[in-house]
């Protein structure tokens, strides 16, 4: 049955001990609802999004400042 499941067959046991102890509640992955002491916390991941879009696509946004280099320099040619 663990093959079936793509799963090892401990994997696939504790599967079924969660199941058996607590019904579809124990299925639900227990991870999701711990949060991570490593993840950054939302303003500074805000802030970081905005200084690199300031500094990779600037004004013309999309566009790269690398590439936005060569269309400007094709435009005044």
């Amino acid at each position: 049955m663990a093959r079936l499941f793509g799963v090892c067959e401990r994997t696939f046991r504790r599967y079924i001990d969660r199941y058996e102890e607590e019904g579809l509640d124990g299925l639900i992955d227990k991870q999701l609802e711990q949060s991570s002491h490593r993840r950054a916390p939302a303003e500074e991941i805000v802030a970081l999004t905005e200084r690199y879009r300031k500094r990779h696509l600037g004004p013309k946004e999309g566009v790269p400042n690398s590439a936005r280099g060569m269309i400007d320099h094709r435009l005044t040619c």
